[in-house]
């Protein structure tokens, strides 16, 4: 496995197009959670790349980071981060 560091302002810089993560509610375990992803449009990956928040858990503070890791992986890595489970608004739903 390769692990590459890449500068964010190159990242930021002219040419960046943004690309907003997709948002999808899940249940594990039974707990409602966010997975936030962004995918390949026409290409097939065997790796891709799993974002895991730190606290509080909200997946939501990560969005930036997640387009610019796809963008930086030319666009052809999937990306997915998952919020720790029952840490979302989407709670209150389920319990109300």
């Amino acid at each position: 496995m390769e692990l590459f560091v890449t500068n964010m302002a190159s990242i930021t810089g002219s040419g960046y197009s943004y690309r907003e993560p997709v948002k999808e509610n899940v249940l594990v375990g039974g707990i409602p959670t966010v997975v936030s992803k962004i995918l390949p449009s026409n290409s097939y990956s065997d790796c891709a790349i799993v974002v895991i928040p730190g606290n509080p858990g909200l997946i939501e503070y990560y969005d930036d980071f997640i387009s610019s890791l796809f963008e930086a992986s030319g666009e052809k890595l999937p990306i997915y981060g998952i919020s720790h489970a029952g840490t979302n608004s989407i709670l209150k739903l389920f319990f109300e």
